[in-house]
């Protein structure tokens, strides 16, 4: 019996304050429900059931409860009140009742919310002093987005007239962002009407973007009647974007012109080495071409180089100014081969039709064993995902280098390609065991464009300082 010798647990609510002002709610968090005392230990001494020699005496339950197998055990064991346990249980199960009070969730709190939340959630609900109105006006969502929204005090109306933003990735999230910012119901169902993505919709609020631009750039259409932009290439064509801490932030708006996106649009029609995509027309713009100056490879006298930009780019990284100025010089210098590409194969096929290659510069956001074109193919939309980067598995390679000239020259232009050097296992190291004696240079260390100082372009040779320190890499196999 020493079980039954179990300190009786309080059945007083530790009650806080409503949180958040602003917020009406219709529930009195201060008010006691519990009218009995929960049973005392002599209770139970006296009328547990007791075996002995030809007698059994057992508490006389009420038949609501007898229905259950364990609500004896439930009521004995955790002591919960036995009008606690009526007045819930018609709406669960004898495991919920028994969480409910443990965690002291008033009767009425229970009962407003039962049918559409969980014990579980209803008693996080109420340790997070949520509005059982307010909850059961979002039934069907999260129950941690219910309690996120009501945290920061986003009114129920404002969430209701936007709740069409719930149904997208973090859409909760964007809509918090959106109130905090004071973006009216009127601003975001604007931009609500012609985007899809939330995180979109809250810049799109933010920036004033027009939404007749907007509308223009989801109007294209190819020859098949399919839309030429994802809503992932419209973000990227209306928004400049930097970095922080490794994270993307948005630097205002790029301001392309439609009737340039759509030129461009031809130019890239006319060549199966750029890719249709936002972030394609974006580098074609800040590089300087244009309808009437397209990157058409010319084999005149100069060396050739085959110049190869994945399409990926985050952070703007590779049309940061001096990105763009060394972009300049190489094209100058070179009769040069100029590749948008969001796949190896691409990469690969402009390999084989290049002509002696004295110069090879490959760039893409990387690490030690890959560099990086893309993310989504939309002329493919099967394609491997392995097909989106070069990296260690890339055997093939090896037969798509026949076009080097003897003394040509490759610049691996992506971060820690040569990280470790030729202790390890990299992607500098990989390259360089396929081109058969060609220098290839790299970079040890993760780097940002104004790292990198081109001190020849022909011979072709750079130098990378990272934080004061050497971080070149170059190697020859």
């Amino acid at each position: 019996m020493d079980w039954l010798r179990k300190q009786i647990k309080s059945i007083g609510l530790s009650l806080g304050l409503l949180l958040g002002s602003g917020l009406s709610c219709s529930y009195d968090y201060n008010k006691v429900e519990y009218i009995n005392p929960p049973p005392s230990v002599d209770f139970f001494l006296n009328q547990r059931e007791v075996s002995g020699v030809g007698e059994s005496t057992k508490i006389d339950y009420p038949k609501e409860l007898r229905q259950f197998f364990f609500f004896e055990f439930l009521l004995e064991q955790s002591y919960v009140p036995i009008d606690y346990a009526l007045a819930l249980v018609n709406d669960f199960d004898e495991a919920g009742i028994c969480y409910l009070f443990e965690k002291g969730v008033n009767i009425s709190y229970a009962q407003s919310l039962a049918g559409n939340f969980s014990y579980y959630d209803i008693t996080k609900f109420f340790e997070n002093k949520v509005d059982p109105d307010y909850a059961n006006a979002l039934a069907g969502q999260e129950c941690y987005d219910i309690f996120t929204l009501h945290n920061h005090r986003v009114p129920i109306n404002y969430v209701l007239s936007l709740s069409d933003l719930l149904g997208e990735q973090d859409g909760f999230f964007w809509l918090i962002r959106n109130f905090e910012s004071g973006h009216s119901v009127e601003l975001v169902k604007s931009y609500l009407s012609v985007l899809d993505g939330s995180e979109f919709i809250y810049f799109a609020s933010k920036e004033k973007v027009p939404l007749e631009y907007l509308r223009e750039l989801k109007s294209l259409r190819n020859r098949n009647g399919y839309s030429i932009f994802s809503e992932k290439d419209i973000f990227d064509l209306v928004f400049k974007f930097n970095s922080k801490e490794g994270l993307r932030i948005i630097d205002g708006i790029r301001e392309i012109p439609l009737d340039y996106i759509k030129s461009m649009l031809f130019v890239i029609s006319q060549s199966e080495y750029l890719d249709i995509s936002g972030s394609s027309i974006v580098k074609l713009n800040e590089f300087g071409f244009t309808k009437n100056y397209p990157p058409v490879f010319i084999d005149g006298i100069r060396p050739n180089a085959l110049v190869v930009y994945g399409v990926e780019d985050f952070n703007d990284g590779f049309i940061a100014e001096v990105e763009i100025e060394q972009f300049k010089q190489i094209w100058n210098a070179y009769d040069v081969m100029f590749v948008l590409t969001g796949n190896e194969d691409v990469f690969y096929r402009a390999l084989d039709v290049t002509p002696d290659i004295e110069f090879l510069m490959i760039s893409g956001h990387g690490s030690d064993s890959s560099l990086r074109f893309g993310e989504e193919d939309l002329e493919n939309k099967f394609l491997p995902y392995e097909k989106y980067s070069l990296d260690l598995l890339d055997w093939e390679l090896k037969w798509h280098l026949g076009n080097l000239s003897p003394l040509a020259i490759i610049f691996l232009n992506s971060c820690a390609n040569g990280e470790g050097e030729d202790a390890k296992e990299n992607l500098a190291n990989f390259v360089a065991l396929f081109a058969q004696g060609k220098l290839v240079f790299s970079s040890k260390a993760s780097f940002a464009a104004p790292d990198s100082v081109i001190e020849s372009l022909y011979p072709f040779k750079v130098k990378i300082t990272v934080d004061g320190e050497d971080a070149t890499y170059f190697v020859i196999k």
